[in-house]
């Protein structure tokens, strides 16, 4: 789980969905489908959000994923596809 500088709490389950937890409302990200189809996404086991940007990182497969949200405050809507950065 994280927290961003908004307040929302992040979160992943074994379903490799994101989501997360704000204003007593939990809701998932739009690319979550997008996720489950790369053979590539394997267990999260850390995220981070940094200037509209979450950052995933993978245990079963060394690498990372990278988020990028529209510069709206809270926006939940990603501005572009995610990005696939293999670590090997």
């Amino acid at each position: 789980m994280y927290e961003d500088p908004y307040g929302r709490i992040w979160f992943a389950g074994v379903s490799k969905k994101i989501a997360y937890f704000d204003n007593n409302k939990i809701t998932c990200l739009k690319i979550n489908d997008q996720f489950s189809q790369k053979k590539e996404f394997g267990i999260i086991n850390s995220m981070a959000f940094c200037d509209n940007t979450l950052w995933i990182g993978m245990y079963a497969t060394p690498s990372i994923y990278k988020v990028v949200f529209s510069k709206e405050k809270k926006s939940n809507i990603p501005s572009s596809k995610f990005i696939f950065i293999p670590l090997l």
